[in-house]
């Protein structure tokens, strides 16, 4: 099926130059994949892929003299072109088989049919091409999926995946990022060969995850129908799932209780941190660890915000997460029930423990988390106005300089020897001192108040 749809104007000319050389030389040539089903969706391709009938040498052949190349993909067919610091890959048209490690061809055969490529492509929508020459190239009715929002396997869904697993994250990926179903076929697919997950490489699914999260409604959806998918590789969710909180404060069940928070995006804000994502993912992983009853049946999860820190912890270092993220996600998990009073002092203090990004990230965590929970649009109303009060007062904090910490006190230790003070532990427990005044505006924050005090902090010897 070709269709005469696009506009060309959205390619880069140095597509174009690569198009146009390969025409000029005598071979076809096409852009493939993502790139056409984004222009065809008005969307701005990050990648731009090009499929063709000339052989790898013969790629080089026509490319080398003028531009540089990288031949690390030669042995499957891909010749990398970089033109004006921009890298175009051209992939000769093939046919693939004998997979091995549920995500590589043992081998590959090169064709001269563009069908034949594009039959081996994951889904329908990715089985377009294009060149300006024929338009747009459709044989499997990837126009008619995006337009009625459905992702479907090109051919038999449980060959596509077997051939490589990923794909069963690449369809749940797009799902949640185009808002698109996935047609029975493909879904009871992806259910039954969710196991073969375990031969991917944990980056592989750290990167497809973190896109799912950064997705609309942070990927709720997809969570709630393929739970058992995500399962394969964080299985504490099993655990989640239907797990009954009992308390007054919440009428979902601990994982359909996580789903709502990660539902709240849509609804009030439009955050772009991967650390609240996951923030938002994790922060009751541990509930199912600690659960108590009273005597009147109330549920009662005692410390699970360190115990969900801490699960959180395994998980993320089981995918591979960088130091950083692991340490950004685990202190949101930790401090995310905390109060938010609106007084100076309280934020100083919290200052204290926690940087002014870290305390803004509580924020939408913990209204992700009240979002989820059993209260009344009046209620949740009532608290995200007390919550934008405290951000105010703590941009107010920043915006005055206010001292919070011991590095922005106007005296240090050396101040204190010089007034008489040994070099010991009172040192550190009057300065201590000398800032909780500070914060509580007992006294100024200048050198003079600050020796004035400590002088009779030494006088009646603390």
């Amino acid at each position: 099926m070709i269709m005469n749809a696009y506009d060309s104007s959205l390619i880069p000319p140095e597509a174009i130059v690569i198009l146009n050389t390969l025409y000029n030389n005598g071979y076809e040539a096409y852009l493939v994949g993502g790139c056409v089903r984004d222009m065809y969706m008005g969307k701005i391709p990050h990648d731009w892929d090009i499929t063709t009938n000339a052989k790898p040498d013969d790629v080089i052949k026509i490319f080398g003299k003028n531009y540089n190349l990288t031949e690390l993909g030669k042995k499957f067919g891909t010749i990398a072109v970089v033109i004006n610091k921009n890298q175009y890959e051209i992939t000769t048209y093939r046919t693939e088989s004998s997979y091995i490690d549920s995500r590589h061809p043992r081998e590959v055969c090169f064709v001269q049919n563009l069908s034949e490529d594009l039959k081996r492509r994951d889904f329908t929508m990715n089985a377009m091409a294009y060149s300006p020459k024929t338009n747009i190239v459709d044989i499997f009715d990837g126009i008619k999926s995006i337009d009625t929002k459905i992702i479907s396997c090109v051919g038999n869904a449980n060959q596509r995946f077997t051939e490589d697993a990923l794909r069963i994250l690449r369809a749940l990926r797009f799902s949640a990022q185009f808002k698109f179903n996935i047609d029975s076929e493909t879904k009871k697919a992806i259910l039954d060969n969710k196991a073969i997950l375990k031969n991917i490489s944990v980056e592989r699914i750290n990167v497809e995850l973190c896109k799912i999260l950064m997705s609309k409604n942070c990927g709720a959806e997809i969570f709630r129908e393929f739970a058992e998918v995500f399962a394969v590789f964080i299985p504490q969710i099993k655990l989640m799932i239907g797990f009954e909180q009992n308390n007054k404060y919440h009428k979902y069940d601990v994982w359909e209780h996580t789903l709502h928070c990660m539902e709240y995006e849509s609804n009030v804000v439009n955050d772009s941190d991967i650390t609240v994502r996951l923030g938002v993912l994790l922060h009751d992983i541990g509930k199912p660890n600690c659960y108590t009853e009273d005597k009147n049946k109330n549920g009662h999860f005692c410390n699970h915000q360190q115990i969900s820190a801490e699960i959180a912890t395994e998980v993320l270092k089981n995918l591979n997460f960088s130091n950083d993220i692991i340490s950004k996600v685990t202190q949101l998990i930790l401090y995310h029930d905390i109060d938010f009073i609106c007084k100076k002092s309280y934020i100083k203090r919290l200052l204290n423990k926690i940087d002014s990004k870290s305390i803004k990230k509580l924020l939408l965590l913990r209204k992700y988390d009240l979002f989820g929970q059993n209260r009344t649009d009046e209620e949740l109303a009532e608290i995200y106005n007390e919550m934008d009060l405290f951000e105010k007062m703590l941009d107010e904090i920043l915006e005055e300089q206010s001292c919070f910490s011991l590095k922005e006190l106007a005296i240090n230790g050396r101040d204190l020897i010089s007034i008489g003070f040994g070099e010991n532990k009172n040192i550190g427990k009057t300065l201590n001192i000398l800032l909780e005044m500070v914060i509580d505006e007992k006294t100024d924050n200048t050198k003079e108040s600050l020796i004035k005090i400590a002088r009779e902090l030494k006088y009646n010897d603390l």
